[in-house]
């Protein structure tokens, strides 16, 4: 259930009585319901310039679009989509009207920015006329121009590759060109967004790339997604409710009052406040993996970033055999996972690096050939490898670990390029689903993972039924949930869905995974194609 409502400055007739109220209602809005969001709903949008009485459609575009999107409990039963813009001169001949519309959905997920940042779906009346005669939606269905990555990626790499192509909102917009300083930007607030502890962030940057930031941040988050709001003075965020971690953008001209007030203690939330340009601030209290593993009775040696390791015994894939005696051809298919291991015929094994030792006896020295891969240098810090204090000794499966290349190409994420690896080296993806999360950049499992489901969608080849069973079959529900999210988001357009094929029973477990997918990505790239031509 759901519904929508508009409010601003309205002419007197048609059972209005004129001036501020609510224009017209849809859906199934309570009259308490209703009540309670008029009281978060702006009646003006003051940004310090002068906005002129018969704006052109481009200067129509860039007012500024105040979307606000949250919940009332922390629960999230219901989220509320707020988009407020300037609407000119009201019935009285005065200026500063503000028309809003708002959207409350169903569902413990906030709408995600790519879904309904200036969406065609939502009404941006300007004039008098317009507002009156306006006709609203009960939901939002069309998604805006940050459904693309193309845009987000280039505002992130500090040029657009294509200006004259930009959506008119975008048009005036001047990235940071400093690329690496915004990656690192974006991967700072989305660590505080994505932490266990309810999280305020603040961004202090033009309110033209208010949408931008928030839509590359919700990226880097994932499914999960956090509040927002795109046009926030400081005393304002005092008003917005706060139910869940929530990220709002505050223009430039207002930095030193928000100083002030964070000083003051005047924002609620526990405010981390960062300013575009500026050195990041500390941010080691949201990182929920910082936790002090209990003394092991076994020293470990430092291992190098990306050796691969043994799952925990609770998350691990790998079934609890001791390692089997080669098996004759055409034997694998009847195997479970445990059954394969670096030293078997492994149909997917990475004949680039040398194979390693199941469970190797401690006196047995490994040789440099049976431990480093072909391109291992990594360039990144290590990862610290932690151990689980209840995991019992259990055999450990050994793959070829990250390469430098994999590395960098997880921090600097292109789809197409992971694709066109993983269909050129189908064993990978196996290997990159199997590594155990400490081997990655905190974080960046699940992108390896999507990488690996999206070259199954791509292709997917019988013997890899099993295999891929046993892998899925491992992770919990969030990490395939957002994994899944990831490739629908990211592996849109890149998948050729004309050219998929599945080897498999599309009604066993891993074919109507895959099926699924390929789904809601040929779904995605029909919404696209509906929105081509915004701008």
């Amino acid at each position: 259930m759901g519904g929508a409502f508009s409010y601003a400055s309205f002419s007197r007739g048609n059972g209005r009585a004129g001036g501020w109220g609510v224009g017209s209602k849809v859906g199934d809005i309570s009259p308490e319901e209703l009540q309670e969001l008029i009281t978060y709903v702006p009646t003006t949008l003051n940004t310090g310039i002068r906005i002129p009485d018969f704006p052109s459609a481009q200067e129509r575009a860039e007012l500024v679009h105040r979307t606000a999107v949250f919940t009332l409990t922390e629960e999230g039963e219901k989220w509320v989509t707020m988009v407020s813009v300037p609407a000119g001169i009201d019935a009285t001949g005065r200026g500063g009207n503000v028309f809003t519309y708002t959207c409350v959905t169903d569902g413990g997920t906030p709408p995600a920015p790519a879904q309904v940042l200036f969406s065609p779906d939502v009404p941006t009346p300007f004039s008098i006329f317009e507002v009156d005669k306006v006709q609203i939606p009960e939901k939002i269905v069309r998604k805006g121009p940050l459904a693309f990555d193309a845009l987000i990626d280039d505002f992130l790499a500090g040029e657009f590759q294509k200006p004259a192509t930009l959506p008119a909102p975008f048009k005036s917009v001047t990235p940071n060109p400093d690329a690496g300083y915004n990656a690192r930007l974006v991967s700072a607030m989305a660590q505080v967004l994505s932490s266990k502890k309810k999280s305020l962030v603040v961004l202090v940057a033009p309110e033209n790339q208010a949408a931008l930031w928030i839509a590359a941040t919700a990226r880097e988050v994932g499914e999960q997604g956090f509040g927002y709001s795109t046009f926030e003075k400081p005393a304002g965020i005092a008003e917005l409710p706060l139910g869940t971690s929530t990220m709002v953008v505050v223009p430039e001209s207002e930095k030193l009052r928000l100083m002030e007030m964070v000083k003051a203690g005047a924002i609620p939330g526990n405010p981390v406040v960062f300013v575009l340009g500026e050195s990041l601030p500390d941010i080691s209290a949201y990182d929920d993996s910082a936790v002090q593993p209990q003394q092991s009775t076994v020293a470990e040696q430092p291992r190098p970033f990306g050796e691969p390791q043994a799952p925990a015994a609770e998350a691990s894939p790998f079934l609890p055999e001791a390692p089997r005696s080669p098996q004759p051809t055409g034997f694998a298919e009847q195997q479970p996972l445990g059954a394969y291991n670096a030293t078997s015929s492994n149909p997917f094994a990475d004949v680039s690096a040398a194979p390693a030792p199941v469970n190797p006896a401690p006196e047995t020295p490994k040789t440099p050939e049976s431990t480093v891969p072909v391109n291992p240098a990594p360039v990144h810090p290590r990862v610290e490898h932690r151990v689980s204090p209840s995991a019992a000794p259990r055999p450990n499966a050994w793959v070829p670990p990250l390469t430098k290349q994999e590395i960098e190409h997880l921090y600097n994420y292109d789809p197409a390029w992971w694709l066109k690896y993983l269909n050129a080296n189908r064993g990978r993806a196996i290997h990159l689903a199997i590594l155990d999360r400490s081997c990655y950049p905190e974080g960046y499992y699940t992108l390896a993972l999507a990488a690996a489901i999206a070259s199954w969608v791509q292709l997917f080849e019988s013997p890899y039924k099993l295999l891929v069973c046993e892998i899925l079959r491992g992770l919990d529900d969030d990490t395939i949930a957002q994994a899944r999210a990831l490739v629908v988001e990211r592996f849109t357009g890149v998948i050729k869905l004309d050219r998929c094929r599945m080897g498999i029973d599309s009604q066993s477990d891993p074919g109507r995974f895959i099926k699924e997918i390929a789904e809601e990505i040929a779904r995605n790239v029909q919404s696209q194609r509906e929105v081509e031509d915004y701008g």
